[in-house]
């Protein structure tokens, strides 16, 4: 007697998932490696932070309590805990905190508590208007593009995120970032696909009419800062699927810096300056990484983020400190044309209605019932009425 075949799944069901939370086996793996070490991390940095409290060391004890709480958050986010928003919201989230991290470290001078020596002199009551100024307008451009309200989280998260990078020099800059932000994602467009990158864009035309500078330059590469930066770039890439992306692009950067060190005999640390500089890493974990202006297949990450590199760190070494920015906006339309290089396809075009609204991908239509007996039983019918209407003495129509 043959053993019993398992009954095949249904053709288009989904598999079955393989591990916990519907993850793959490998995955699964990885995230009960990772939440064991965010778990022994809390540990260490709560014992940390209490024993340098007790030893009347304030700079100690207060790395200390923010690396406890930094591991905490980084325990809910490789737990995927439903306490913590999703997508962009959580990008937000992420940036936010990054941002409160850095606007409060200015003050913790004053109570004896040197840490990240971050100069940030953007003030609080722009940049949160200035946010508040961008929602709005895409919102608004939204409602016209679409035909619908949209709640804009990539556009909060691009307008806090460019006024980490940039000074302005007054109010006027964080009035026309904002514009400058909704006008390239809504207007500069090829395909119905972005152009440039939305932040980089409104950026680099207000570095050119002197409004703004790039304050990021001023943070230093101390270790403390460059790790502060990497922990919260890395949850936000590896949310979206560009940390490859993110890595890429500073190895690139720290190889080729390294090569030009080996001609010209500089040490390691000089290279560490400029492959790993504040507005290096800024650039590889939270601008060249947006799903929406950057290339999906890791060949084309690979490529795109050479291309990059190989723009900015020329005009760096002959003395264009925001080099990497302006890399970005001439690279930025490349990625297109290395996704036709790879590919052999240029990106589909997006379809719009005439009202404005995106035209939804039409589902493939389910078999209905077959109207072959219907007719059949119309016919039949047809022909009986002219039989019965004889039989019962009239004349047929």
């Amino acid at each position: 007697m043959e053993p019993a075949t398992p009954a095949a799944a249904p053709s288009g069901a989904p598999p079955a998932p393989a591990g916990a939370g519907g993850l793959a086996p490998a995955a699964a793996r990885r995230r009960r490696v990772l939440r064991q070490v965010a778990l022994g991390l809390i540990g260490t940095s709560a014992v940390f932070a209490v024993v340098n409290l007790a030893m009347g060391d304030a700079t100690r004890a207060f790395l200390g309590a923010l690396a406890f709480f930094m591991t905490i958050y980084l325990f809910l986010v490789v737990s995927g805990s439903q306490l913590l928003p999703k997508g962009p919201k959580l990008q937000f989230l992420n940036l936010s905190i990054l941002f409160t991290v850095i606007y409060l470290s200015r003050y913790l001078p004053a109570l004896g508590i040197h840490t990240f020596n971050i100069d940030y002199p953007n003030p609080f009551y722009y940049v949160i208007p200035s946010i508040a100024l961008g929602a709005v307008l895409d919102a608004v451009a939204s409602r016209y593009r679409f035909g619908e309200w949209r709640v804009p989280w990539p556009t909060m998260v691009g307008s806090l995120g460019i006024t980490l990078v940039v000074d302005g020099l007054g109010w006027l800059p964080f009035v026309l970032l904002p514009i400058g932000m909704v006008a390239s994602k809504h207007l500069i467009r090829w395909r119905g696909k972005h152009l440039f990158n939305p932040n980089n864009f409104a950026a680099c035309i207000l570095i050119l009419a002197f409004l703004v500078r790039v304050g990021v330059n001023d943070w230093g590469a101390a270790p403390q800062t460059v790790a502060l930066m990497l922990f919260f770039g890395s949850i936000a890439t590896s949310r979206v699927k560009r940390l490859d992306l993110a890595l890429m692009y500073l190895l690139l950067s720290f190889g080729v810096y390294g090569l030009v060190a080996l001609a010209e005999g500089w040490g390691l640390a000089t290279v560490w300056l400029f492959a790993f500089s504040p507005l290096q890493v800024v650039i590889g974990f939270f601008a060249i990484t947006d799903p929406a202006t950057s290339p999906n297949g890791r060949l084309e990450k690979f490529l795109w983020a050479l291309l990059l590199v190989l723009l900015g760190v020329p005009a760096t070494l002959a003395g264009f400190a925001v080099a990497p920015i302006f890399a970005l906006f001439l690279g930025a339309p490349q990625r297109h044309l290395i996704s036709y290089l790879v590919t052999g396809k240029w990106p589909p075009p997006t379809a719009v209605a005439p009202e404005g609204k995106p035209k939804p991908a039409a589902p493939p239509s389910a078999p209905g019932p077959s109207l072959a007996p219907a007719i059949a039983s119309a016919a039949t019918a047809a022909t009986a009425a002219p039989t019965m209407a004889v039989a019962e003495g009239g004349n047929p129509r």
